[in-house]
């Protein structure tokens, strides 16, 4: 006698009911919740600064309407982007703003609204290191890490920040020193290139404001990490230290090998 007990498909992984499913789906909800989760300070100061950020000039704003002046009937020399403001030179800043204030009739929540870019670029950074490091130590408490840097970064109590347009110089040397420090960790590019993409982007800030010029020094730990095991590079930029310093004029011989031989000892030092 025939059996009429029709024999039960085998599941498919497309199956919602199929076990690999079933244990696939928490871990992606959890990571879509952390993620939410990382990003909801940002999400909260874009709705700040939307609501509550003006097309007024503020405070440092009013000193560009005669940059620009000056701009719009064609009278602005080079002296006027070299310009000291207080202590800082805020060249390449006025390179970024004047472009962007005519093609928006200076408007300044378009200078927010790029604030909002240079803070999410730093915040780029920082999760990118922070994966990186995850890889090599264990991702514990990444999401935790990365929650407590976006916390800190987006935080409101900074709220000068987000409202002033100026403020993008401040924001434009943190984010190209945060990508400075990227590059060294991009092992794909040869350590030549991501020694010059960070003197770049070292060199940039320092005619940006006046903290630029520490991101030189801020930049010497990662460059040490960079050139570990790469002898070649060390002795070049070893070179270039001596040769610098033979040529400089006006200082004493002495003067010159002491510092050629401190130079000496700081690039091999490990």
């Amino acid at each position: 006698m025939a059996s009429t007990v029709e024999p039960e498909a085998p599941l498919t992984a497309s199956d919602p009911q199929h076990p690999m499913m079933e244990w696939s789906s928490p871990p992606r909800l959890r990571s879509w919740l952390w993620h939410l989760v990382i990003f909801s300070p940002f999400a909260i100061l874009v709705w700040f600064v939307v609501h509550f950020g003006v097309n007024v000039p503020i405070a440092d704003d009013w000193p560009f309407a005669y940059f620009f002046h000056a701009i719009r009937f064609k009278t602005a020399t080079f002296d006027d982007f070299f310009a000291l403001a207080n202590e800082h030179r805020l060249f390449f800043p006025k390179l970024i703003w004047a472009p962007l204030a005519f093609a928006t009739h200076w408007n300044l929540k378009a200078e927010l609204i790029l604030d909002l870019v240079l803070a999410l670029i730093i915040f780029a950074v920082f999760y990118r290191i922070a994966l990186h490091q995850a890889q090599l130590t264990g991702g514990g408490l990444l999401n935790t890490a990365n929650f407590a840097t976006s916390l800190f970064l987006f935080s409101l109590v900074q709220y000068e920040t987000w409202l002033l347009g100026v403020m993008g110089a401040v924001l434009l040397v943190h984010a190209l020193l945060a990508l400075a420090i990227a590059v060294c960790f991009m092992e794909r590019l040869h350590p030549w290139w991501r020694f010059v993409l960070a003197v770049v982007f070292c060199f940039i800030p320092s005619f940006s404001m006046l903290l630029g010029l520490a991101s030189w020094l801020v930049m010497v730990p990662s460059i040490f990490r960079m050139q570990r095991g790469e002898r070649n590079l060390s002795f070049q930029v070893h070179r270039m230290g001596r040769r610098h310093i033979f040529g400089f004029s006006g200082s004493s011989a002495a003067l010159r090998r002491l510092l050629s031989r401190f130079i000496g000892s700081a690039v091999f030092l490990e």
